[in-house]
Formats: structure tokens, C-alpha cells, sequence
């Protein structure tokens, strides 16, 4: 290219050098559109989202009880109850929230017409219905779908339903595979930009609900977990006490995770029972398995649905959606041929005709409740007193109540006002049970549920004791007051890879190993256990002397233990400043589904410089805390 110069002026200009000029200032200029079109589609999407989680925060601020609304069999249920499905549907939502306190209904397999009709029945009824949007349960069918589609599809299914009273929050696709969560993902944003006003909700498998926590914007965790195998089913827990510990393991991590990520947690727990092969109902609308089925799932028993209700409430769940409304369709007569599949050959099966005595859902066959469900509906009319309260309260991260077998506790704090509080559960479902509670503080204990205050006597470590009676499976809050003079100045997380310290300005923690260093600190040694997963050796404890001397004075010091394993008495050790080595005193030890937890009082005058507690390299150690009880 040959340059074009001219004289203008005296002066000598490059035309070339000027169209390149402009140029490069017309590409700087549309870069800078660009970005700021960028910046723009990023903020309309963050302002969305975070709109969506503001409203999310709103609507569900209580204690959100409902159930898994399957639509396509309700249809079979009116037939049978002699009713019109729309009647039905209308006195279903009534029957619901007047005689079960039950007013969340999360609908799936729903068209958008019948749909919009389920809104407005739901809004003059008062109560919350969910908006599944069916066209993306078709996307899902039909396999791989671009973003341009999805787009459209939000735009004209939510601009059908979004403006409509009845609408709480959009569902969308049951139990996501990790490979289409950026769909997930996609059709939520999509969905906020046409109505922020509505957050849109998945429920997920277990196994994926830390993905959806971690690295999605869906301000609500839903997880399912079904506990309650078949006997001999080789495909989860299938005794008592193992189900028992996954739900309590599934539903306390699941919350733990949420409250650490500031969204809710929400639980479905099981109300059903799959049979692979031939059954049917006998006249009292129970299942009867025949010879030759599979049977993957049961019914849990009347005190097991209790149990699920309130486990769930102890691990800090904002919502219980019980899966599932309606009975699994079955037309079978006993001895009819059977043509469907009855599972792995290998896998257990039914010898001989086994009646459940149960059904399969929270109604019968003819929309009548089943007592899964009056069960249900009693725990819950407990909570509806307390919703406000249960959805407020956050997780305090340490105990200040203790139990003796079968019951386990978990303690909350209340925002508004700072009281603390704790939910206790009988982990026994065969029988009632009256056993101790071990409380802080001089305060009284009240049992919110049956309104009354509890006798307290005392007891070691500062502690006082408490007697509480529970039904089978069932729970109850307590409040405990302010507690301001119990102050947990350090706990610390063995559950992940790494070390979690909380904020104190009493104690200087560092973390290395004890040889290379002359000043108190907090000793680690990581080993490699048989599972492959880190299990944290603590070979000694250490706190700084002078931030301990100004709380000597009439305190109790508790330390608190949490392992796989018991760790013997003798195991830990006191060591006093003048070299001396005195045993640590145990006030209370119990074991909640495999873990221990064990109370030790630290109470010599002269107090410790380091805690001894020589764990061996195979007792995995989940939280240890040191808390001062000032008397």
C-alpha cells in the first residue's frame, strides 16, 4: 500500500496513517460496545438471579411444608373416589392444608393448561403451588436442545402462568445428572429474566446435591432421600438403624453445606414402596407382593414417618416435600400373568405372597389418608405453631445440649433476637422413651411442643440435667434462652482435607508440627486411611497461657470430641505448667449412628497448657470445640 500525502496547511498529512487511525479507534470503539453489551447481559442476569434468591427468601421465609403433586395419577384416584378431577383437585387442596397442615404442592408430568387451572384452583384455596414448565421435560426427552430454544421456550411457557396468584416458584427437571446441570443452570437464568419474581427449584439425588450447593445460583436445595429398602435389598440400607444413618448423614451434610453458602435446604423424604414384578391391592387398599418380585422399597412404618419429619427439622432443613401424593396405579388381580421385569436375577426375591400391610403413597386408591399420612399431618401441625421461628433459625455449629441414647440433639441460635434453641429426636421407632438431656447454663429449659417447662437438676462439668419424654420417632424444640455466659472460643472441622478455624481473639493457632517450634500452638499430623481419605492424627492441643488466665476465674471448660471412634478416657491428658500430667474427666459420651461424641470438664485450677489427646492414626476426628461454661 502506498501512502497518500497531502499538504494542508503548511503541514504534511498521512491520509493512510489517518484511516488507520480511525481504524483502530472505530475497533477500540465497538470492543468497548461489546463490552459494555457485556457487561450489561452479565448484570441484567446477576440482578435476576439475586432478585430471584431475594424472592425466593420471601416466599419461603416459614417452614415450607408440602408434598410430590404427580398430576397424571390423579385422574385414576378421582375415578375411584367417584369424583371429577377438577372437584377432586379442589377438595384434595382443602383436605390438605385443613386437616393435614400440609400447603406446598410441587406437581410434576403437568401440562401448561392444566397447569394454569391447578394455579387458580390453588389460589382461591390459599395455598403454594409449583409451576412445572412441560416443555422442558420434553427438551429433556428429546436429548440435546440449544440455548436459542430454551430461551423461547422460558418466554412463552412462563409468560402463561407468571402473573397468576396461585404461582410460588417454577420446578424444573427431577433429579438432574451432573452433565445437564448448564442446562439446568440455563433454563433458570432464562427463566429470571422473564420473571425474577418467581425462583425456579430441581430436586436432586444426593450424590449430586453438593454439585447444585457449590456451583449453581438455585437459592434452594432440594434433596430426596428414600431410606427405607426392602429387606435383603442389595441396593441400599435395608435395616432400621442403617437407614436411619444415611437419612441423618444425607440430611445434616446437606444443611451444613447450604447454611455455609447462605441458601435453604429442603428435604423429601419417602412416603412409598416400589415392587419390581406382580402385586396388587388387596380390599383394605394394602400391597400384596407375590412370589417372585423384587421389592426394592418399603413403606416406612407410622413412627419411621415421624422420625423422617423431625430428623429432618434437627439438621436444619427449611422445608419437608414428601415424595409421594398418590399410589402407584395398579389394576392387577392376584394370579394374573405378569409380563414386566422383576429385576438383576441375582437379587433377592419374594418367596411367598407378602402383604405389606400398607399402601403405597400418602392417599390410597381411593383418595382416602393413609395413616403415613394422619402421621404426618400431626407432626406437622406441631411445626405450623413454630414455622416462623423454624425459618428463621440458623445452625450455632456446637452443642450446648447433650444426650443419652437413643436420642441426638442439634442447637440453633435466633437472629432476631440471639435465644438459642435445640431440636431433640427419639431415634427409637419401636418404643417411647424417657432419657436425659445434659444442659448449659442456669436458664429455663422449655419444651415448645408441649408448652412446659422442663425440671432441671444438677449435674458434672457445670452441666444440668434434664428428663425428657418422646413418643416413638418423634422430636420436639426446646428453647434455651440467651446463654450468654457459655462462649465457644474454638472449634475446629476434621470433616474436609483442610483446616477450618474459627475467628477468636483469645487464641493463637498455628498450625505445624510441634517439634519445629518453640511457642504454643495447635499440632496436625494428616494420615492416609484405609478409605483414602484423610483422617487428622491430633497429637496435642495447645493454647497460649495468657489468653486463658483471665477466664480461670469460676469457669468450667468443656472439651468436646466428635470421632468415628471412641477415644478412651485414659487417652487424654492434662498437661499442667509445673510439668505434671493429670487425666481429663468425662461428663457424658454417646453414639449417634457410628459417631461419638464425648464431653470431657477441664476444670484444674491451674488449667492446661496442652492437651494431650494421642489419637491413634485410624480414629477419624470430625469436629473438636472448647467451650466455657461460666458459672
Amino acid at each position: 500500500m502506498f501512502s497518500e500525502i497531502i499538504k494542508t496547511g503548511g503541514v504534511l498529512v498521512d491520509l493512510s496513517f489517518r484511516k488507520q487511525t480511525l481504524r483502530i479507534c472505530l475497533g477500540f470503539a465497538t470492543l468497548f460496545s461489546c463490552l459494555m453489551i457485556m457487561h450489561a447481559a452479565f448484570a441484567e442476569e446477576a440482578t435476576t438471579l439475586f432478585e430471584e434468591r431475594e424472592r425466593a427468601n420471601n416466599i419461603f421465609d416459614e417452614f415450607t411444608v408440602g408434598v410430590y403433586w404427580p398430576w397424571e395419577r390423579l385422574p385414576k384416584v378421582a375415578e375411584t373416589a367417584g369424583i371429577d378431577k377438577w372437584d377432586y383437585t379442589a377438595k384434595a387442596f382443602r383436605m390438605f392444608k385443613d386437616e393435614f397442615n400440609i400447603d406446598t404442592f410441587w406437581p410434576v408430568n403437568i401440562g401448561l393448561e392444566d397447569l394454569e387451572r391447578n394455579l387458580r384452583i390453588a389460589d382461591e384455596i390459599g395455598v403454594n403451588f409449583l409451576g412445572q414448565l412441560s416443555p422442558f421435560v420434553t427438551t429433556r426427552i428429546a436429548g440435546k436442545v440449544t440455548a436459542e430454544e430454551i430461551s423461547d421456550i422460558a418466554a412463552a411457557s412462563v409468560n402463561i402462568i407468571k402473573d397468576l396468584p396461585g404461582l410460588s416458584a417454577y420446578v424444573l427437571i427431577d433429579e438432574p445428572q451432573k452433565h445437564e446441570f448448564p442446562i439446568m443452570k440455563l433454563m433458570q437464568k432464562e427463566i429470571a429474566i422473564v420473571d425474577p419474581a418467581h425462583p425456579s427449584l430441581i430436586v436432586t439425588q444426593p450424590r449430586n446435591t453438593e454439585v447444585v450447593i457449590r456451583k449453581t445460583q438455585f437459592p434452594i436445595s432440594v434433596v430426596d432421600v428414600y431410606p427405607f429398602f426392602g429387606p435383603d435389598s442389595p441396593n441400599g440400607p435395608n435395616t432400621v438403624r442403617d437407614s436411619q444413618r444415611y437419612y441423618y448423614n444425607v440430611t445434616h451434610q446437606v444443611a451444613n453445606l447450604a447454611t455455609e453458602y447462605n441458601k435453604k435446604a429442603w428435604i423429601m423424604p419417602q412416603v412409598f414402596s416400589e415392587i419390581w414384578g406382580p402385586w396388587y391391592y388387596d380390599s383394605n387398599m394394602n400391597v400384596v407382593i407375590e412370589p417372585g418380585s423384587y421389592y426394592n422399597w418399603r413403606m416406612p412404618t407410622i413412627a419411621e414417618v415421624r422420625w423422617q419429619i423431625w430428623q429432618g427439622v434437627a439438621a436444619g432443613m427449611k422445608g419437608i416435600i414428601f415424595y409421594v401424593t398418590f399410589p402407584t396405579p395398579n389394576n392387577r388381580v392376584p394370579g394374573e400373568s405378569f409380563k414386566g421385569t422383576t429385576g438383576d436375577p441375582s437379587w433377592p426375591k419374594v418367596h411367598k405372597e407378602l402383604n405389606t400391610g400398607a399402601g403405597s403413597g400418602l392417599l390410597n386408591i381411593d383418595g382416602s389418608p393413609t395413616p403415613q399420612l394422619l402421621a404426618a399431618g400431626e407432626e406437622f401441625g406441631k411445626l405450623k405453631v413454630q414455622k416462623d421461628l423454624l425459618g428463621r433459625l440458623k445452625l450455632l455449629g456446637y452443642p450446648l445440649v447433650f444426650a443419652d441414647d437413643p436420642f441426638n440433639v442439634n442447637c440453633f441460635e435466633d437472629p432476631l433476637n440471639g435465644r438459642r434453641y435445640a431440636v431433640v429426636v427419639n431415634n427409637n421407632t419401636e418404643e417411647v422413651v424417657t432419657s436425659n438431656l445434659y444442659v448449659f447454663g442456669n436458664e429455663e429449659v422449655t419444651d415448645l411442643v408441649m408448652n412446659k417447662r422442663l425440671a432441671k437438676s444438677e449435674y458434672q462439668g457445670g452441666l444440668k440435667q434434664v428428663q425428657l419424654t418422646l413418643q416413638p420417632g418423634e422430636g420436639t424444640i426446646l428453647e434455651l434462652g440467651f446463654l450468654k455466659n457459655i462462649t465457644c472460643i474454638f472449634r475446629d472441622e476434621f470433616e474436609f482435607a483442610h483446616v477450618l478455624i474459627g475467628k477468636t481473639e483469645n487464641i493463637e493457632i498455628v498450625n505445624e508440627p510441634y517439634e519445629f517450634s518453640n511457642i504454643r500452638m495447635y499440632g496436625l499430623k494428616a494420615n492416609s486411611n484405609t478409605a483414602g481419605l484423610l483422617s487428622y492424627n491430633v497429637k496435642k492441643l495447645f493454647f497460649r497461657e495468657q489468653a486463658i488466665e483471665s477466664m480461670l476465674k469460676d469457669n468450667k471448660f468443656l472439651l468436646i470430641i466428635k470421632s468415628s471412634e471412641i477415644i478412651p478416657q485414659e487417652r487424654i491428658e492434662l498437661l499442667k505448667d509445673d510439668g505434671t500430667i493429670t487425666k481429663a474427666s468425662m461428663v457424658q459420651r454417646q453414639e449417634v449412628f457410628g459417631d461419638f461424641l464425648q464431653v470431657y470438664e477441664l476444670s484444674d485450677p491451674q488449667f492446661i497448657d496442652t492437651i494431650n489427646l494421642n489419637l491413634l492414626a485410624d480414629v477419624r476426628l470430625w469436629d473438636v470445640t472448647l467451650v466455657i461454661n461460666k458459672q
